[in-house]
């Protein structure tokens, strides 16, 4: 039997106007940054969870056995070098 599938939204309600914000996968890659504006900025993760209670995906991130979350990138990390 195969896990099951959520999508979890993330929002930033008061983002730093002018800054990029993005998800970052596994291989610590940016995907789809934002330049923040007025407004909130949200985004979209898809989270699997196995049979046996872990929680996988291209953006779950872990550390150590059981310690799994989510990375959002700011600034130059969200991959936009002209980024405050």
């Amino acid at each position: 039997m195969a896990g099951s599938t959520i999508t979890l939204r993330l929002t930033i309600a008061d983002p730093v106007a002018g800054v990029a914000y993005s998800l970052q996968d596994k291989a610590n890659m940016p995907i789809e940054p934002q330049i923040a504006g007025d407004g909130s900025i949200s985004f979209d993760a898809p989270i699997t969870q196995t049979d046996d209670g872990r929680l996988t995906g291209t953006f779950v991130r872990r550390e150590g056995p059981s310690r799994r979350f989510v990375y959002i990138a700011i600034g130059t990390s969200a991959g936009l070098h002209a980024s405050e």
